[in-house]
């Protein structure tokens, strides 16, 4: 069924079948402009003051092509002028929601005429006509003309009793009357001469026979040896047998159709579409936190000098970097971008879309990527608006001791024995976690009022929906900085963020900052191991950014780099998060691997299941490990790199505490990678006897 004006206002009134109205509500929730045209219907039909359409013709103000609309009648031509009409004018929308509702209720309910307004329609005229219950008189009503027998189809409440006769009324005549009379009599007597002549009179047939007395028990008679028995006494049997016992017919009871199920209730049923008018919510001043602002199809930083932070914009923290944004309304949302060295999670940077709020509610935003931390300056609380594709939540942070966390991952359908198809969506997923004070929770179909301290809800695409609230683990902390930051790669990763930060003073020059530290450097004279440790994490910070703005070259190109493993590694995890950027992003990025490093068919293949990586059946399948262990000795050096990233991230966490398996460099020579590959296949075989045991 289409999803046209009259389908949603059937919709609205309820007068669709059970699967044409789930059907329309799917349409409806997948469809923001549906839900914003239902959302007018609804403010105009209740907006005081609102005046009619104008008396013109040719306009669409007729009654009777409202009346046609409303019954289907209106050609093809007509139909899509008038609806456009309705679009776009409020007091003809009004009009045909109005008088689609006012239909609705005539033909699905009887008319009930309240008592006042029976006696206000009585008093508009004067005279004798004006009394309620005065009763109809022998005169002529005014016309002159007297009116005719009732037709037989009236709707009289009195006419099932009448059995066809006509009613007695004071304008028939005397001997109309007696007629009436007299034909009642008779049937009355032929009913009773009828009833007299069937009633059954007593005789001798009906008299019962007489039975004898019975003194006590009957005794047995004892027969002497010499005598025969007498013989039974002969009955005599009627000529024809008696028909056999008629039994009774049990009808199968008529089968109830069961009602179609509705679409689910939603408590947040009417949430409008976002509104992306451009308007200043915030300044954003840190100066050593780099915050980048999409603006005509370029990131832009947002530097001190210009710190205004706009709706509309979408917003985004390189990795590494914790951007806090106070909102005027008092919300602050603090963006945070996340280095694998910092935290081993799947999270780069942190992006999310600011609109304009609505009434009630202090900031509405639509999260793309990473973490968020919400919290309120305002000790009576805030309202907060996350949206994630349809999923829309509607956060209430109870006072100004509520700290909570948002976190969203998006992962690519694995695949590693199989080719998945290249449309299939990416899995994501939503988590809220209350870190400090209460929090309050409302989406389409739950309310969640209650989330304490420790509490977490989580939110899945490919999966059950709305799980929780459960308690948090030991290992989600969901801590704003790491435990490790006094070693040796730590302090070299914050002293490249500040000076990276320092040095990014043009605010269209993100790419060229990047290339400067994507670069590769030669180690200097009397080199220091805190500026050794720095030149190694710069060329990796860089490759984690360029896949933080949607650059896929670079990560190609960090994979297959001969002679920095760390880049390597950074290159692979950004192709994860890249992979499920979008559908056909692991067929891109094949294909790219295809062009640069003259793949073949197979090949290319296989990079793709490896950007993929292994599902949780095959984890423990022993046709997909023996598949990781050939492919740590392929030729091709993309494919031992991200087979060896497989392993250790997805597979076998555990070798990287072992020197021998976490020592594998997938661009050694052959002879040199030799002691690490067959530590690997032992490792393997170790793991196969173990899921064969269990």
């Amino acid at each position: 069924m289409r999803l046209t004006l009259r389908t949603l206002l059937a919709y609205l009134d309820d007068t669709l079948p059970g699967e044409e109205a789930k059907a329309i509500g799917h349409k409806v929730a997948e469809s923001p402009a549906a839900q914003e045209l239902i959302e007018k219907i609804k403010r105009v039909t209740r907006r005081r003051g609102l005046s009619t359409p104008p008396n013109e013709r040719g306009n669409g103000s007729d009654p009777n092509t409202v009346a046609e609309y409303l019954s289907d009648a209106l050609a093809s031509g007509q139909l899509t002028e008038f609806e456009n009409l309705c679009l776009e004018s409020d007091v003809h929308l009004a009009e045909v929601s109005a008088c689609h509702q006012i239909l609705t209720l005539l033909l699905s309910e009887p008319v009930r005429v309240p008592p006042t307004a029976r006696q206000r329609m009585y008093r508009l005229v004067t005279g004798p006509e004006s009394l309620p219950n005065k009763k109809p008189g022998n005169t002529v009503p005014v016309g002159g003309i007297a009116p005719d027998a009732p037709p037989p189809g009236t709707d009289d409440a009195e006419t099932a009793y009448l059995l066809g006769m006509q009613a007695y009324g004071r304008t028939e005549s005397r001997n109309q009357r007696i007629a009436q009379l007299l034909i009642l009599g008779g049937l009355v007597a032929g009913l009773g001469l009828t009833a007299y002549a069937t009633w059954p009179s007593p005789g001798p047939d009906f008299a019962p026979a007489p039975r004898p007395a019975m003194a006590g028990l009957p005794r047995t008679v004892e027969v002497p040896a010499n005598e025969q028995p007498p013989a039974p006494l002969a009955v005599e049997r009627p000529a024809q047998p008696m028909p056999p016992a008629i039994e009774p017919i049990f009808e199968q009871p008529m089968a109830v159709v069961p009602t179609p199920e509705k679409p689910p209730v939603e408590l947040v049923p009417s949430v409008p579409a976002p509104r992306n008018d451009p308007l200043n919510i915030s300044r954003f001043e840190v100066a050593n936190r780099i915050l980048l602002a999409e603006r005509n199809g370029r990131w832009t930083r947002i530097l001190p000098k210009m710190p205004e932070v706009a709706t509309a914009e979408r917003l985004l923290a390189l990795p590494g970097f914790h951007c806090p944004i106070p909102l005027e309304s008092g919300i602050q949302v603090e963006l945070w971008g996340n280095l694998p060295d910092q935290f081993p999670i799947p999270i780069l940077e942190s992006s999310v879309t600011f609109h304009v709020p609505d009434e009630g509610i202090d900031a509405d935003l639509t999260f793309h990527s990473g973490r968020i931390y919400l919290t309120t300056a305002k000790p009576t609380g805030g309202k907060a608006r996350v949206r994630l594709g349809n999923e829309i939540w509607d956060i209430t942070l109870t006072d100004a001791s509520t700290d909570l966390v948002i976190e969203t991952t998006r992962r690519v359908v694995p695949g590693l024995l199989i080719d998945v198809d290249p449309k299939e969506q990416p899995r994501a997923t939503l988590q809220l976690a209350v870190l400090k004070g209460r929090a309050g929770l409302k989406n389409r179909h739950r309310n969640l009022v209650d989330l304490m301290a420790g509490d977490s809800v989580t939110w899945s695409s490919k999966g059950a929906g709305l799980e929780g609230p459960k308690k948090l683990t030991k290992d989600q902390t969901f801590s704003r900085q790491p435990a490790n930051s006094t070693d040796a790669i730590s302090r070299a990763v914050q002293a490249t963020l500040a000076e990276f930060a320092e040095s990014f003073k043009e605010p269209d020059s993100v790419r060229v900052r990047l290339a400067e530290m994507f670069v590769l450097r030669e180690p200097g004279f009397n080199e220091t191991p805190l500026e050794t440790a720095r030149r190694l994490v710069k060329p990796s910070i860089a490759a984690l950014g360029y896949a933080a703005i949607g650059e896929f070259p670079p990560a190609i190109d960090g994979l297959v780099d001969e002679t920095r493993p760390r880049v390597r590694d950074a290159a692979a995890f950004s192709l994860q998060t890249l992979a499920a950027s979008e559908p056909d992003a692991v067929d891109k990025l094949a294909k790219l691997f295809m062009d640069k490093s003259r793949l073949s068919a197979d090949q290319t293949r296989l990079v793709a299941r490896l950007l993929r990586g292994p599902s949780p059946q095959e984890k423990s399948d022993p046709k997909a490990l023996d598949l990781l262990a050939e492919s740590l000795n392929s030729p091709v050096l993309a494919i031992r790199e991200l087979a060896y990233w497989q392993l250790l991230n997805e597979v076998d966490p555990e070798a990287r505490t072992m020197r021998v398996l976490a020592s594998f460099d997938a661009a050694a020579t052959p002879l040199a990678r030799e002691g690490s590959f067959n530590a690997w296949k032992r490792r393997i075989e170790d793991l196969k006897k173990k899921l064969s045991e269990k």
